[in-house]
């Protein structure tokens, strides 16, 4: 099974995502420094059911210690912006839904992240390339690294 698909079929099986650079065998709580809302900024493990956003965050490899890297809009029109940060190689974790929380945005409405507070051992780990992010149309890309 296609890597692209095997994500979607785990997410429609009840897993949520979390993407990393790094091949763990478990994955602890640290702290997070989000600027768009204070749910962010827990000491957690974070997790989404949007596969896009798990393998942009698995495929972020910062190049600077001042890097930047976001998105705005929805899965079908995202744009992805950072700078002193490269798209390379890295993982998807597969983790059991029921050991996270839903987080909320300031406004109260669902945020669409997870967290966990306690460390979780992933299901499974999926490789990841840069090459994934051809399947996602729509999706524009405007970062620059500067290393």
């Amino acid at each position: 099974m296609e890597t692209l698909q095997q994500l979607r079929s785990a997410v429609e099986q009840g897993f949520l995502l979390h993407g990393s650079l790094r091949q763990l065998t478990s994955l602890v709580p640290k702290q997070a420094r989000d600027s768009e809302k204070v749910s962010g900024n827990r000491s957690a493990v974070y997790a989404t059911k949007n596969v896009l956003i798990a393998v942009l965050c698995g495929l972020r490899h910062p190049t600077g210690r001042n890097f930047t890297f976001g998105w705005t809009g929805v899965e079908e029109d995202l744009k992805v912006f950072g700078h002193d940060v490269k798209l390379e190689d890295g993982y998807v974790y597969l983790l059991p839904a029921d050991k996270f929380q839903q987080t909320f945005n300031d406004d109260g409405s669902p945020s669409g992240e997870y967290a966990s507070e306690k460390e979780v051992i992933p299901t499974r780990v999926v490789a990841i390339t840069p090459e994934i992010l051809s399947q996602f149309p729509g999706l524009v890309i405007e970062i620059e690294d500067k290393a």
